[in-house]
């Protein structure tokens, strides 16, 4: 779980291992962010995870975006483009797509979808393949705390400045 604090930095807000990716695991994560400290989010860019959307905006009543990237690959691989549009409008929250057009410009292209959990997730991958293996879930848990203190020491210290003037921190 990756955050944009009112600084305009980056940090890490979690680290989680969980078996399946349902309503009630998120709802699990939620709850520990917020046990954490975490009172309020502004906006939360997601992938379409089950049961994420309604679990975030139940425990923080924030707007959520959902990754258009993920959007366009999963319907374009299912059909040609135009009845693609079709099918989006019929089976999907499109809102939950379009939440990003709502803010300037500037940002647009930071949060229509997660690339920077992305970049964070890759640098996990990229540690973990090094080592080849792991004797115990704990010590991947270790590891992947410390290749995160290492980026917010490094990449994530330096604010976002296409966000300075950005309404998401008003």
């Amino acid at each position: 779980m990756l955050g944009v604090k009112p600084d305009k930095t980056r940090e890490v807000l979690g680290i989680y291992n969980a078996p399946t990716e349902s309503a009630s695991t998120w709802d699990s994560i939620c709850q520990d962010l917020k046990d954490r400290g975490i009172q309020q989010i502004q906006l939360a860019i997601i992938d379409d995870l089950k049961g994420l959307d309604q679990t975030i905006e139940k425990h923080f009543a924030c707007r959520v975006q959902k990754c258009v990237q993920h959007l366009k690959r999963r319907q374009l691989s299912q059909t040609y483009y135009p009845k693609a549009l079709n099918i989006l409008a019929d089976g999907d929250k499109l809102s939950y797509y379009l939440t990003y057009l709502y803010d300037e410009s500037e940002v647009q292209n930071r949060i229509y979808t997660p690339n920077q959990i992305e970049r964070l997730n890759k640098s996990f991958k990229r540690v973990l393949k090094i080592r080849n293996s792991m004797p115990s879930v704990d010590s991947v848990l270790t590891l992947m705390s410390k290749v995160a203190i290492d980026m917010g020491e490094t990449t994530y210290r330096y604010p976002l400045s296409r966000f300075a003037d950005s309404v998401l921190f008003n």
